[in-house]
C-alpha cells in the first residue's frame, strides 16, 4: 500500500500555506489562485486514493470468492398460521 502521507501531503500543505498567506494579506486574486491550486493537488491525491481503494476492494472480493465454499445444510420449512 502506498503511503499517502509522504507522497501527497507536501503539495497539499504547500498549497494550503499559500492560501493562508494570501488570506492574511487579503489578496483576493492570490486567494483564488491558491484555492485552485489546493483543489488541483487535493483532487489528484483523492483520485489516486480512490483508484487504490477500488483496486484493494477488487482484490478483497476476489479473495472472498476464492475462499467461499457452498455447503448444503438441512432445513425445515415452517408455515405460518393464517396463510
Amino acid at each position: 500500500m502506498i503511503n499517502y502521507q509522504q507522497t501527497k501531503k507536501e503539495p497539499i500543505e504547500l498549497a494550503l500555506t499559500e492560501l493562508k498567506v494570501a488570506f492574511e494579506a487579503k489578496d483576493f486574486a492570490a486567494m483564488d489562485s491558491a484555492t485552485e491550486k489546493l483543489n488541483t493537488v487535493f483532487q489528484a491525491a483523492s483520485q489516486e486514493m480512490y483508484a487504490d481503494g477500488a483496486e484493494g476492494q477488487a482484490e478483497a472480493n476476489g479473495e472472498q470468492t476464492e475462499n467461499a465454499q457452498a455447503e448444503d445444510v438441512e432445513f425445515e420449512e415452517v408455515e405460518e398460521e393464517g396463510k
